[in-house]
């Protein structure tokens, strides 16, 4: 009997220096990369001498690129997890993986034979679409200031409000694609190279011309590397010629004889290189900036028109048309003299006689006159 009880002695011992405990899984966390290779582990359970039997859904081990394993006693496994399809922007499939103990010598009374690691979030962006991107669609050409474009966070799905870290819920890196010639600082798109290393907001500067139906796209990058991207989302942009407008505009007429000196004035056009005028026949003056003085000739009228020259064409044409007038409205011409004619020889006089102009006299009905009527210049008698 010596033998016997040195021998169960020893077991004993050898057993002591083992780790025993209920089958249970335990990893580095509970939110993965797709691609990402993870250690999992299990102590060896109470049940002594089992072979363990490993089986992943949605991801395969890196030992054997399966999704199943087992080997005697087998504590640990790495799993690669798969870049799973989203079902929509909140929801994917989540990874499980599960361990069973079988051929134990002996089953201990209250030992579980297997453990399920489920619910397992797999970051994946795979047919994820990003919100609407916010930010001006219209931009007229020869702008060339910075313009914000951006989108909300994107959000990996199965990450609800309560994940512990913003930087677990949230991709952090975004591409952009830009109109050929625009910059993201002093990044200079070529229309279709994704632009690497931005964030879900973006300082945009628009080529002065180029960019008319391009598109601004942007795309969520997962930190998980370089081959784990959302769905692109974009927008159009459109590059109208800018409406031109009078910041000193033409008078509505000028009167005949008049040749004092008339500044028109258009407000200036981000880009444009030069302007275009034309006047009325007989005017004086020209230019090439936004702003003209013209000299009218005292006995014409007409259009003014202006258009701002930029991108290799031009705006739509601004025009005023200024008439003619005999005299100032404000001031015109009044004859002067008696209201009841008794007697001959009357005087009359005619008063704010425009510059340049002739006065001809005449009565009327001539029936009522019979004497005569002399008069030249602002003055008659009658």
């Amino acid at each position: 009997m010596k033998p016997l009880k040195l021998s169960l002695i020893l077991f004993f011992l050898m057993l002591s220096h083992r780790a025993f405990s209920q089958l249970v899984i335990s990893g580095d966390r509970v939110d993965v990369c797709p691609g990402e290779s993870i250690l999992y582990q299990t102590p060896l359970s109470l049940s002594p001498a089992c072979t363990y039997r490993w089986t992943v859904t949605n991801g395969v081990f890196a030992a054997n690129n399966s999704f199943s394993i087992e080997g005697f006693e087998m504590q640990n496994v790495e799993v690669i997890w798969n870049n799973v399809y989203a079902t929509s922007n909140s929801s994917a499939p989540t990874g499980t993986l599960i361990v069973e103990r079988v051929g134990c010598t002996t089953n201990v009374t209250g030992d579980p034979i297997s453990h399920t690691y489920g619910n397992i979030i797999i970051k994946t962006l795979n047919n994820v679409t990003p919100g609407i991107i916010s930010g001006q669609t219209s931009v007229n050409q020869g702008i060339t200031g910075d313009i914000s474009y951006s989108i909300q966070k994107v959000r990996f799905p199965n990450t609800g409000p309560n994940s512990p870290d913003p930087g677990e819920r949230f991709a952090t890196n975004y591409q952009w694609v830009l109109p050929t010639c625009w910059k993201i600082g002093t990044i200079t798109s070529d229309g279709t190279t994704p632009i690497t290393g931005q964030s879900n907001s973006i300082a945009a500067t628009p080529h002065a011309c180029n960019g008319n139906n391009a598109k601004i796209r942007v795309r969520a990058f997962s930190n998980c590397g370089s081959g784990y991207t959302s769905n692109w989302r974009e927008i159009t942009i459109s590059r109208p010629l800018p409406t031109l407008s009078f910041s000193a505009p033409p008078p509505a007429s000028v009167v005949c004889g008049n040749t004092t000196p008339i500044t028109v004035t258009v407000t200036p056009v981000p880009g444009a290189t030069s302007y275009t005028w034309t006047k009325p026949s007989g005017w004086g003056g020209t230019s090439t900036t936004n702003s003209i003085t013209l000299t009218p000739n005292g006995s014409a009228a007409g259009d003014v028109t202006v258009r701002a020259n930029l991108c290799s064409t031009q705006t739509a044409v601004l025009s005023s048309t200024i008439t003619l007038g005999l005299f100032n409205p404000s001031n015109p011409p009044t004859v002067s003299g008696v209201d009841l004619l008794c007697t001959t020889n009357s005087s009359f006089t005619i008063q704010n006689l425009p510059a340049g102009a002739t006065a001809t006299w005449a009565v009327s009905p001539t029936s009522l006159f019979g004497g005569s009527l002399t008069g030249s210049g602002t003055s008659a008698q009658v």
